[in-house]
């Protein structure tokens, strides 16, 4: 009896262990889309039903963006760039040099770096080191699509979108609901997220250039940056 008794204590352990391991992997499970908290901190996702998993010792970010190496890239609170190596490893490095003054950021395919300043002006730098050039005005947020084009989310908050740097403007869409988008992201499979002033969801764009989807969120989330392609969404299972 005493040797059962211990088999089953052990099995019990085992089974405490495990469930741990697992919870531990629900956090760190394949991340599809980082978030930055209304108090400036990173948070993750992988499905779009679901819970954000707020990142510990991350602040103070305002907007983020995902270099080719997989490096977190960051405007600070002083409007400066900083990176990281991932939202759970590493520390914020910085400020750059050469990198102020800027409220958000992308990267191109070809390691450019976009961003946007209080002005609303679209900015470029051919690389980290560079100075940034003005190529463009009335933009609030920016990102790319996987072939290049430019999305940007105007003053009025429509869209427009332009083929690369030396392209033109031309209207993208960006109507069909009473929140004001204040910013966007475009996932992995070139679908258009945009986050709402009232920071209680996630927007979708459907084919019709139309925001007509809503992602409830549990928390505050001013702005996001798609590293995958978000699962879960009705659109999946159609």
């Amino acid at each position: 009896m005493g040797a059962v008794k211990n088999i089953m204590i052990i099995m019990c352990l085992f089974a405490v262990a495990n469930c741990a391991s697992l919870d531990d992997r629900k956090v760190s499970e394949g991340t599809n889309m980082v978030g930055v908290t209304c108090d400036n901190k990173l948070a993750t996702r992988s499905r779009a039903h679901g819970d954000w998993f707020k990142a510990k010792d991350t602040c103070c970010v305002q907007s983020i963006a995902v270099l080719a190496d997989g490096t977190l890239l960051g405007v600070g609170e002083d409007k400066m760039l900083y990176t990281k190596k991932s939202p759970r490893v590493g520390e914020w490095e910085g400020p750059l040099e050469n990198t102020c003054c800027i409220k958000d950021v992308a990267v191109m395919p070809d390691g450019s770096i976009l961003a946007t300043n209080r002005d609303e002006e679209l900015l470029l730098k051919t690389d980290l080191e560079s100075d940034w050039k003005k190529i463009s005005a009335n933009v609030r947020a920016v990102d790319v699509f996987s072939d290049g084009k430019i999305l940007a989310l105007t003053k009025d908050s429509n869209l427009k979108i332009r083929n690369g740097v030396k392209g033109n403007w031309r209207y993208f869409g960006g109507v069909g609901h009473d929140d004001v988008i204040t910013d966007i992201a475009i996932q992995a499979d070139d679908t258009v997220v945009g986050v709402g002033k009232r920071r209680t969801g996630l927007y979708f764009l459907n084919n019709n250039k139309e925001w007509d989807q809503i992602i409830e969120n549990k928390d505050c989330i001013k702005s996001v940056v798609s590293t995958g392609v978000l699962t879960g969404r009705k659109a999946d299972d159609q």
